[in-house]
């Protein structure tokens, strides 16, 4: 007779079975100690996200000023735009002169990419071939090893094993998701897409089939894994999919752009079309709120905060835009509300990228200032203290090789 398993078994049987795809795709054998070692990392993860929303209760109820409390869910009939609310945190100001007088504060507690080096939150490191290194635009772990994005290569999605080795190479999209606890990853190469390991709606090496040159993976829902299939719908909105099958919703289907997607919640993040940043419920199929001000760019993965940008940096209010935001903000997921915002305008400091969350539910984004210089910089949800998570850095200083990618954050919970 079969035993009945707990979450705690199938994360490990599922890691097993993504180690048995990994060498069929040709990557080198992984030792059942290192699945059983990733296996912890993700619990101790999950149990981390699990403390912090407990002390979050915990101080709410004490009454302690910065924290606050959550409901999940939200309202199930549409709302018009809102007018942001005041943050219930100050909202900083980056100094005039730049970067070097926002605070260093401690260890980024995520995996990030500098020249070259991927620093892990343990503060282990790990060089990169510069193949993969210069001109990334994108990385994620992956058993061991990880799958690099990069836009200096023929074959601009690679997949390497923990060696160094190129286990896979061909042109993809460099956008890279994962499920929020980060046990599966997306991705395409070669004219297919792949959801790894299988869980039920992929095996082998994990393709799961052909997709179009214009299409690549969104984000994983409850009911699956959200795709832009390369096709345009009726309304001229990107044609979504579904992976295994069921219904997009059609609010989800009516956004002119898919940003993010949500599996604690059951969400969708993007842009309408009149340019407002909108989030919206696969499960009553209505947005939950909308904003003439902020585009919600990642969730948290605990479902809390969803991590935002102004909508200056995408344009979409007739806005002239260079593509890189000015303003961050941590939003409340259920109702769009300010939790805490930093304003770099006018500072010589902008956004590259979105930004996203740290393990410990600061969001995090990488900010250049206009002589090139980089930094991560963290906002938290509790103070409203905007830091230096990393030192300055300026690849124009003599770094050899010259690496064109300063400073990259890993897709996915590190």
């Amino acid at each position: 007779m079969t035993e009945n398993q707990g979450p705690e078994d199938q994360l490990t049987r599922t890691l097993t079975a993504q180690a048995q795809a990994y060498v069929e795709h040709g990557g080198a054998p992984v030792e059942l100690t290192s699945v059983l070692a990733r296996a912890g990392e993700i619990r101790r993860g999950r149990r981390l996200r699990a403390s912090l929303v407990m002390a979050a209760v915990v101080l709410a109820t004490a009454g302690t000023i910065g924290v606050t409390t959550l409901a999940r869910g939200g309202s199930t009939t549409p709302v018009p735009p809102i007018a942001d609310s005041p943050s219930t945190s100050p909202s900083p100001t980056a100094p005039a002169d730049g970067l070097a007088r926002i605070p260093l504060g401690p260890r980024l507690d995520h995996s990030y990419f500098e020249l070259g080096v991927l620093h892990n939150s343990d503060g282990s490191t790990r060089q990169l071939p510069f193949s993969a290194s210069n001109g990334l635009t994108a990385i994620t772990p992956y058993l061991g090893g990880y799958l690099v994005a990069n836009d200096r290569q023929a074959g601009n999605v690679s997949l390497y094993d923990g060696s160094g080795k190129v286990v896979a190479s061909g042109p993809g999209s460099s956008r890279f998701v994962t499920t929020s606890d980060g046990v599966e990853t997306a991705y395409t190469m070669n004219g297919r897409l792949y959801s790894n390991p299988g869980s039920g709606m992929a095996s082998g090496d994990g393709a799961i089939g052909r997709i179009a040159s214009g299409g690549w993976p969104l984000g994983y829902l409850q009911s699956g894994l959200l795709l832009r299939t390369g096709s345009v719908a009726a309304g001229g909105t990107p044609q979504l999919e579904l992976v295994g099958g069921g219904q997009v919703p059609s609010a989800i289907q009516a956004l002119s752009e898919i940003t993010a997607a949500d599996d604690v919640n059951d969400v969708a993040a993007g842009i309408t079309v009149t340019g407002e940043g909108q989030v919206v419920s696969a499960k009553t199929d209505r947005p939950l709120w909308s904003s003439v001000t902020w585009v919600p760019d990642a969730f948290d993965g605990v479902g809390k905060y969803v991590a935002a940008s102004d909508t200056v940096r995408h344009g979409t209010r007739g806005q002239m835009s260079d593509g890189y935001a000015t303003k961050i903000a941590i939003l409340d997921v259920s109702s769009g509300h300010v939790i805490a915002s930093a304003d770099l305008a006018g500072k010589g400091l902008r956004v590259v990228g979105s930004p996203v969350f740290d393990d410990s539910e600061n969001l995090i984004a990488v900010v250049r200032q206009t002589n090139g210089v980089e930094a991560i910089l963290r906002l938290s949800p509790t103070t409203g203290r905007l830091d230096r998570a990393t030192r300055l850095v300026d690849d124009h200083l003599g770094t050899q090789p010259y690496h064109e990618t300063q400073l990259v954050i890993p897709v996915g919970p590190q």
